[in-house]
């Protein structure tokens, strides 16, 4: 039994490196990075310029409460988003990434906030739109944001720190800036996250505080367009890439870390408070939008025409270029799963409606071709969902025939293990196996719930701070668990060769944990792979992830700590027995007195 351990030992280390490791190191085979699709006649720019504020961390429920005039102003005289929801992983990378190309984690690749992409995102953004024009970009604020779109940014100052006091200084930068007049300019305030990373999250005042900071630099910002002369050709998008958790982190699925900030003002922004849910891939196909530009090719959102007071003739030449993009995507899909000749019917259905919406808009019918072309969309995107599913449901199938064939290989040895040690693993063995099982299981989760915890990233403050929690948990179940096969040792296990029973039990139990474990794990592997694939989880799922890892990890620290079980359940026999011999306790009931 003791080998089993060592055994699980090995291999749990290996796979909760390796799941760790294709996250840290994650690369999306299938990129969608397509080539440009031209408008369908020429339209007339909204606007100028655009600018894009990025308040790093902010929850937009915590900046209703602060003091924000400037962010008001934008909201009062323009669109406010109440129900704005970035992706997971709710981290800022990501968020940078879907705010720029219009598309979401499982297609950029960017899952993370440390993969280097040394300028190239590799895949269509809004910065290289503005580029192809001969206009210029500018960035001010964190160099993460040059690692994905540096090859298309013109100006950039950027600093790195993790101390307070940096946007003061990003928004001297930003207004130097703006007198080159950049056609696009983004510029990254992020005090906030660094407040509710050092100083307890959402719920804090330094939190609060470094929004209201935040929005005084807005205003700097506003009157230095005013300056140019520039203020009333400007759109500006006020923003954040993610929420944040009352008290402190993101990164996981939780509703306060997916809802970010989103309000926009300027030439031809209706005055509206939406209510409806607005996704992070949207943001940029509506820069496009306002500027007259074409649109991101790999884009998963679409863009906000509603927000803006403009004719069905712009609408409708927008419109059929998000058809067209994405029948683009779902043919492109299609043939990299080799999938496009099962899906040949519907592919070739789709590519009538377009042409027949593009001449609906050559003759003039903008409505008309606007409801064609919406219906395309919808239909192209069903298809990507379905040609994703049917590949991700093959490989399922694959991993259950695998996982199938893993169980009746261990069955055969278990079967052998079980027969060899039949007389000593007896039923009293075997009772007290499963209640230090139980013991464990009650131990692990009682701290583990009683912590706040659950299976979110979120909640990981660092790799240092998920091993420190992991061991104290393991650490409590294992003392359960050695106390009850301790307990067992009286009532349970008889007195002949009792110290090896022990010991034989707590192992067995602990093995019936891993077995439980290994199930989860199982399942998980099953449905998304032990490491991060293509098919890149969302939402919940991208905790269950995590819940793979966790129990991968349980797995390991309770295989290498296990002797923890052992000496407890020793010493509490022995406690018992010394107890038992000075009459504390007695096995035995006292008979009744004789009658005389």
């Amino acid at each position: 039994m003791a080998l089993i351990l060592v055994v699980v030992f090995g291999v749990s280390m290996s796979m909760a490196m390796a799941a760790f490791e294709s996250w840290a190191d994650y690369e999306q085979p299938y990129k969608p990075n397509l080539s440009p699709v031209p408008l369908l006649g020429a339209v007339t720019p909204l606007g100028n310029y655009v600018v894009v504020v990025v308040i790093d961390g902010a929850r937009p429920d915590i900046v209703e409460k602060a003091e924000t005039p400037n962010i008001d102003w934008i909201r009062e005289n323009g669109t406010w988003f109440n129900n704005a929801r970035c992706f997971t992983p709710s981290l800022s990378h990501p968020g940078y990434a879907s705010i720029g190309t219009g598309a979401r984690p499982s297609v950029t690749g960017v899952t993370n906030n440390w993969l280097e992409l040394n300028g190239d995102i590799g895949i269509d953004n809004i910065f290289k739109i503005v580029n192809e024009t001969n206009e210029t970009t500018a960035v001010a604020g964190s160099p993460g944001w040059m690692d994905l779109y540096g090859n298309w940014i013109s100006e950039n100052k950027t600093i790195e720190g993790e101390t307070l006091n940096m946007d003061r200084i990003i928004g001297e930068w930003a207004v130097t800036l703006i007198e080159h007049k950049p056609k696009l300019l983004l510029v990254h305030l992020y005090d906030a996250d660094t407040a509710g990373h050092g100083y307890g999250g959402a719920a804090s005042d330094e939190y609060k505080q470094q929004i209201e900071e935040a929005d005084e630099e807005i205003g700097r910002i506003i009157q230095a367009f005013n300056n140019s002369g520039i203020l009333e050709e400007t759109l500006f998008i006020v923003t954040s890439d993610h929420g944040f958790l009352d008290q402190g982190g993101h990164g996981g699925w939780e509703e306060d870390v997916l809802h970010f900030l989103l309000t926009m003002r300027g030439p031809h922004v209706k005055r509206l408070e939406v209510d409806g849910q607005i996704l992070q891939d949207q943001i940029a196909a509506t820069v496009s939008f306002f500027l007259g530009y074409r649109v991101p090719t790999g884009l998963t959102g679409g863009m906000l025409f509603d927000v803006f007071d403009v004719d069905e003739r712009r609408k409708a030449i927008y419109q059929i270029s998000l058809a067209q993009i994405k029948y683009n995507q779902s043919t492109w899909f299609a043939e990299q799963f080799d999938l496009k000749e099962k899906y040949e019917n519907n592919i070739s259905r789709l590519e009538e409606d377009l042409t027949n919406a593009q001449q609906v808009l050559s003759q003039g019918q903008y409505s008309e071709a606007l409801s064609l072309a919406e219906g395309i969309e919808e239909d192209c995107e069903n298809l990507i969902k379905t040609v994703w599913e049917k590949k991700h449901s093959m490989e399922v199938s694959s991993r259950l025939q695998a996982v199938s064939l893993i169980y009746v290989i261990t069955l055969v040895p278990s079967i052998v293990v079980i027969f060899i040690l039949r007389k000593r693993i007896n039923w009293r063995i075997f009772s007290a196996s499963i209640l230090c099982a139980i013991g464990y299981l009650l131990g692990f989760w009682v701290v583990f719930f009683a912590s706040g915890w659950y299976f979110s990233i979120s909640l990981w403050a660092s790799p240092e701070d998920f091993i420190n929690r992991m061991i104290l948990f393991v650490i409590a179940g294992l003392i359960a668990a050695g106390f009850t096969a301790g307990l067992t040792a009286k009532w349970i296990l008889n007195e002949k060769n009792r110290w090896g029973k022990i010991i034989l039990a707590t192992l067995l139990g602990l093995f019936l944990v891993v077995i439980l474990n290994t199930i989860y794990i199982s399942s998980h592997y099953v449905q998304w792979n032990y490491v991060l694939d293509w098919y890149f989880p969302e939402g919940r799922a991208w905790g269950d992830f995590f819940g793979s890892i966790f129990m991968l990890a349980q797995n390991f620290y309770l295989s290498i700590l296990s002797f923890i079980s052992i000496a407890v359940a020793l010493a509490t026999s022995k406690m018992i027995s010394k107890l038992s011999k000075a009459g504390a306790i007695s096995s035995v009931a006292k008979s009744p007195p004789s009658l005389p």
